[in-house]
């Protein structure tokens, strides 16, 4: 079945700081942020003329870039276009 309709939605959340469990003592001073981009997309595929079948895709893309801005925007979603693509063939 190939996706006939696909929406993809993309929300900004804050910067992450990952933690360590039981790291040594002075790793909380070492570890750095990555920005979090959370997709969920919406995906339509026709079985025949008249059924289709929706299901949901969830991903997250983990970024080095602490920057919110017109890059980010542009860069993020491309790689879950790519994805999406992928999984089309």
């Amino acid at each position: 079945m190939a996706i006939d309709e696909c929406t993809v939605l993309l929300n900004f959340t804050e910067n992450h700081c990952f933690l360590v469990r039981d790291a040594v003592k002075g790793y909380p001073w070492n570890n750095g942020q990555r920005t979090l981009h959370p997709f969920a997309a919406c995906v339509k595929k026709s079985r025949d003329d008249w059924t289709h079948e929706t299901t949901y895709i969830y991903v997250c893309v983990i970024s080095d870039c602490l920057k919110h801005d017109t890059t980010a925007v542009h860069t993020s979603p491309k790689a879950v276009i790519l994805f999406l693509q992928r999984l089309n063939r």
